[in-house]
């Protein structure tokens, strides 16, 4: 049975953004840094074995800064997952609606001290760990959303 969830990489302070975020820094000023899981070669073969899970798992991607229809998205993907990703405005516009059914942070080991922040919009959120896998760049968190 498919999935909706809400995927993206953070620091350990909580940014999913360097300052400076927009058109010409898209993850902001030293941002890229947050991804450095994914951009940078050779990736460890942790980092490419969640990689390689996420791609074979989705069916339909929803991303930019306003909520799409999750529902078209659950049509295109039939049986895969629905992964919501970047930014943190959709994603938390997701959880805050309880359109997500798993949240996967990659958690990377840096501290940013600003930027654009994850959660803002969110209320209170149950989650149930599920998984923590960690490579030299990344711990990858995966936690299932409870709805009450």
């Amino acid at each position: 049975m498919s999935k909706v969830i809400a995927e993206i990489s953070m620091s350990l302070d909580g940014y999913v953004t360097a300052r400076g975020a927009g058109q010409e820094h898209g993850l902001g000023i030293g941002g890229e840094a947050i991804q450095a899981w994914v951009l940078e070669e050779p990736r460890s073969p942790v980092d490419q074995a969640v990689l390689a899970h996420s791609f074979e798992e989705t069916g339909a991607v929803v991303m930019g800064r306003r909520l799409y229809d999750i529902d078209q998205a659950r049509a295109t993907a039939g049986d895969k997952d629905v992964v919501v990703m970047g930014g943190a405005n959709v994603i938390d516009q997701s959880l805050a609606a309880r359109l997500v059914d798993e949240l996967r942070i990659h958690l990377s080991p840096l501290v940013l001290g600003e930027g654009t922040r994850l959660f803002d919009l969110v209320g209170p959120t149950r989650l149930v760990q599920r998984e923590v896998i960690t490579s030299p760049r990344a711990t990858h968190l995966t936690y299932e959303v409870v709805r009450d």
